[in-house]
């Protein structure tokens, strides 16, 4: 039975780093604890900064061996060592009754059953989730800049209003509620039984391999509701290679559901009024410059060079507008703005790319 990922897990880089040594200190606790309930964690694995010599930089798993294809990564107890719902009330299934049971287990903390995760978990509350639902109104502000009218993503509020419409949460009366279902929403993972069933998890250690998709994907998930959890290697891993998941496909949408703006490859779909969906993905080529192929190319050609025209216009503008303006930028948190940056940038260098390999269009284009 094939993992799904929940609401379309977690890039651990894309939160606030904590100091390394602490860092070091709670995953290590992490692993102690999931091997005490029994569990596997292959030895050959490793939790470390992207670039070693840089205590600030990005966590994922590097495998310090190399391994073979087909090996197990990691095993999981699913009751012993995996937040979901409580079956006991009926709500096994229930996507509300997995984000309550995250809130009980974080406002136990230390007197949790699952505390070494929790305590980790309890690390990422407020604006360190990471997704924009948890940014600040600046860092919103900026994003809806360069997003305009037009491009995703456009419902990044949709998490905490899920939270309060279907799940009659409180994020006044009780913020720890709400960070709860931020987090679940950036980190968790969904899982189905053989009759199809699905239920939301909280998966230790699995929620820590960074997102990346095609050919630097090299795990394969395999869990069953209630029974097993497991991660194996999908291919050969080289020693040194970074041990990548995937949570999904589609650019904007893993910025507004996990918090981060995804290397290559990427894939974008525009809503083109009047004209449908266009999609296309980007990906580099052997010279490192981006490549772009049509997923799903509008008949109207005209109609979706222009969209593509007219956004990449205004796009340049608002460019233009940061540099102009980065006292203003300033007050936006870092961690906020640069992600905002940098996605601005993807999008110009995807929207350029997309037109590019368009067929040509002989009339003529509205004065911009």
């Amino acid at each position: 039975v094939m993992l799904a990922p929940f609401l379309l897990a977690l890039c651990f880089a894309v939160f606030a780093q904590p100091p390394a040594a602490l860092a070091d200190k709670g995953t290590d606790e992490l692993v102690s604890w999931i091997r005490s309930k029994g569990g596997h964690i292959d030895p050959r694995q490793e939790i470390r900064n992207v670039d070693p010599a840089d205590p600030t930089s990005l966590r994922g798993i590097f495998a310090t061996e190399d391994i073979p294809e087909g090996e197990l990564l990691l095993s999981l107890p699913f009751d012993d060592t995996i937040i979901t719902a409580d079956a006991d009330k009926g709500d096994r299934l229930d996507q509300c009754g997995s984000a309550r049971a995250l809130r009980r287990e974080m406002a136990l903390g230390r007197e949790s059953k699952f505390a070494p995760y929790v305590e980790l978990l309890l690390g990422q509350r407020g604006t360190t989730v990471g997704i924009p639902n948890a940014w600040t109104a600046g860092g919103i502000e900026l994003l809806r800049k360069v997003t305009g009218e037009n491009l995703p993503p456009l419902d990044n509020e949709r998490h905490i209003t899920w939270w309060m419409n279907d799940c009659g949460g409180d994020p006044e009366s009780d913020p720890l509620g709400a960070d709860a279902a931020l987090i679940q929403v950036a980190r968790a993972v969904g899982v189905s039984d053989e009759d199809g069933s699905y239920a939301t998890c909280m998966a230790p250690y699995y929620d820590l391999y960074n997102h990346r998709n095609g050919k630097w994907e090299n795990t394969r998930p395999d869990a069953m509701l209630g029974e097993h959890f497991k991660m194996w290697a999908r291919r050969d891993v080289r020693k040194g290679d970074q041990i990548y998941n995937s949570y999904g496909i589609g650019t904007p949408e893993t910025l507004r559901d996990y918090g981060f703006v995804e290397q290559t490859p990427r894939t974008f779909s525009f809503e083109i009024p009047g004209v449908g969906t266009a999609s296309f993905g980007l990906d580099e080529g052997e010279d490192g410059a981006p490549v772009a192929a049509w997923h799903n190319q509008p008949d109207d050609t005209r109609r979706t060079l222009e969209f593509l025209i007219v956004e990449l216009h205004r796009l340049r503008g608002v460019e233009v507008w940061w540099g102009e303006n980065l006292e203003e930028v300033g007050k936006v948190p870092d961690d906020e703005s640069g992600k905002v940056l940098g996605y601005m940038r993807v999008l110009i260098s995807a929207i350029e790319a997309a037109t590019a390999v368009l067929p040509e269009y002989e009339g003529e284009f509205p004065d911009l």
